[in-house]
């Protein structure tokens, strides 16, 4: 036996021509299958479809990316404004809470000076509202009418 016998090649394990050999390399190349390979087309639709996916995961990222900075943008507007707003409460507040204090101040006065005519304002001033009544007109155009 000589060295590039079929012999030798299968007792070199670590040769590459003792997995695949000429004729199996030739029908890889004609069939694009052999030893359950893939063909080169088909992996290169895999690749066309990973990249595809690769761009569309891109473009994802590109969206939230700027959705967060819209989002922080009108988060950090609304915030301020909220602000602003329980701001411009807290002032009414403390405005209103003067003005009703200066109204007590005027009223203990008054009664002070005109109890008579104070006594007459607290009466109107806490008396029941009535309730109207109920017309009964309809009642007696019945009994006018018989």
């Amino acid at each position: 036996m000589e060295y590039g016998d079929e012999a030798s090649k299968e007792t070199k394990p670590n040769s590459s021509k003792t997995l695949i050999g000429r004729d199996e390399t030739a029908t890889l190349q004609e069939n694009g299958s052999a030893l359950g390979l893939p063909q080169v087309h088909y992996l290169a639709h895999i690749l066309k479809k990973q990249t595809e996916c690769i761009q569309t995961a891109q473009a994802t990222v590109d969206t939230l990316e700027y959705s967060e900075k819209v989002s922080t943008y009108a988060y950090d507007v609304l915030s301020q404004r909220y602000a602003h707003h329980i701001y411009t409460l807290q002032q009414t507040r403390s405005e209103l809470q003067q003005v009703f204090t200066k109204i007590r101040g005027i009223k203990s006065r008054i009664s002070k000076e005109h109890p008579e005519i104070a006594k007459r304002v607290q009466t109107l001033h806490h008396a029941p509202i009535q309730q109207p009544q109920p017309q009964q007109q309809h009642e007696e155009d019945d009994h006018a009418d018989s």
